[in-house]
């Protein structure tokens, strides 16, 4: 960990750093590499020769150097940016450890030590293994010999053998290894939780090679009666590879930013919210996808549509925009009713995170276009209740979060 305290900034709110407290290569390396998560002001007479720093809606921790961190903040009450993630990344089946965390570090904590005792836990059971098909040249029979290359390759004494092995070095394993390593170089793990990090990283290490993967490798996969409790495992991966980034730094063994995009957060928050608080005849598509008779080239994908169940026809389009502005920009109107047109629909809402001086409603051509807010700062379920009452909906009575 830093030897020295992490710089804290909070989502857009500028901070002043007196220029002798930041080196200039920290605060060049910062501008080059994390410009769209912090933007770089450097000390002049305006800035009255201080740095000024602002986050730009993101959330985590950035290592800039062995001793100099920053961590990033949000907006809203930190409880609340938890409960968002339980919704988002399905991790209500462990809210009971996390409930009482007081910071994005150790909620990180928590979540890695979480999976380092369960990956243990399922290795002492017994890891999930599948047959493979192996082929290979060897001195002796195993499994079935292609015969047609001894008469070919008469001269080589070595057998190509086709075979089937029950191994564990599977991507459901090599998953879960990655995730490991991940954690492993984040530096956000303290000495409780680090050992046993590295010790379910070694004994799967043992059985699984180390493979890259995405955050999207984590999701859309097939579970059976033989693997379902790993489903729980890759939703705890993938929060992990969501919010890590590559190093930036020489050598490959820097320490990796662990940061979470509070736009992207509060979309996929909104999404969860509504699709287990919906009436049961109306559902969600997220990122509906929209083409364009004759251009191929031309596609787009609204954040939200609020389709009609029983004839999966597009009601409304729903574009969640994670500003602080006091009302719609005309960009964000346009694209609304671009999209509303696009799918038929007559309405078009704007879901803010916080709730807006004066709502706004206003009405281009046929297409009515309106604000709505699901304030972060407030009781959650209730302010979600709040956003369905504003879309003429009411609420199914409360259920877990996933």
């Amino acid at each position: 960990m830093a030897s020295r305290p992490p710089l804290e900034l909070r989502e857009y709110e500028p901070k002043r750093i007196p220029a002798a407290d930041l080196a200039e290569e920290a605060a060049e390396s910062l501008w080059r590499d994390y410009g769209s998560v912090v933007s770089v002001s450097w000390p002049t007479p305006q800035t009255n020769r201080e740095w000024v720093l602002t986050s730009q809606g993101f959330v985590g921790h950035i290592p800039l150097s062995a001793d100099l961190h920053l961590s990033l903040q949000p907006k809203a009450p930190i409880a609340n940016v938890f409960q968002m993630l339980e919704y988002a990344y399905g991790l209500g089946r462990f809210w009971n450890d996390l409930a009482q965390c007081q910071s994005m570090h150790e909620f990180y904590e928590r979540l890695a030590l979480i999976l380092a005792r369960r990956v243990l836990d399922r290795e002492r059971k017994g890891l999930h293994r599948t047959y493979l098909a192996h082929q290979e040249q060897t001195p002796f029979v195993r499994g079935r010999l292609d015969a047609r290359r001894l008469s070919t390759a008469a001269w080589d004494p070595r057998l190509l053998c086709r075979y089937q092995e029950h191994t564990a070095d599977i991507e459901d394993n090599q998953l879960l290894l990655w995730t490991l390593f991940t954690i492993a170089r984040s530096g956000l793990c303290t000495e409780h939780a680090r050992p046993t990090v590295r010790r379910a990283y070694r004994h799967l290490a043992q059985v699984a090679d180390l493979a890259p993967f995405s955050p999207q490798q984590c999701l859309g996969r097939l579970y059976h009666r033989l693997n379902q409790d790993y489903q729980s495992l890759h939703a705890l991966c993938h929060f992990f590879l969501a919010g890590s980034g590559p190093t930036h730094r020489a050598g490959d063994h820097g320490m990796l930013p662990f940061l979470v995009d509070m736009n992207a957060l509060f979309e996929k928050f909104v999404a969860e919210w509504l699709r287990h608080r919906l009436p049961p005849r109306f559902s969600l598509s997220a990122q509906h996808p929209l083409t364009f008779e004759g251009s191929a080239w031309l596609t787009a994908r609204p954040d939200l549509v609020l389709l009609d169940s029983s004839q999966d026809s597009p009601l409304m389009v729903l574009d969640t925009k994670y500003k602080l502005h006091d009302q719609p920009s005309s960009d964000d109107v346009a694209q609304a009713v671009f999209y509303a047109q696009a799918l038929g629909c007559r309405e078009a809402v704007l879901v803010y995170p916080r709730t807006l001086p004066a709502e706004v409603s206003v009405w281009v051509d046929d297409i009515r276009v309106r604000s709505a807010s699901f304030p972060l700062d407030a009781d959650l379920d209730a302010a979600g209740r709040g956003l369905l009452a504003a879309l003429g909906l009411r609420a199914r009575p409360s259920a877990p979060a996933p």
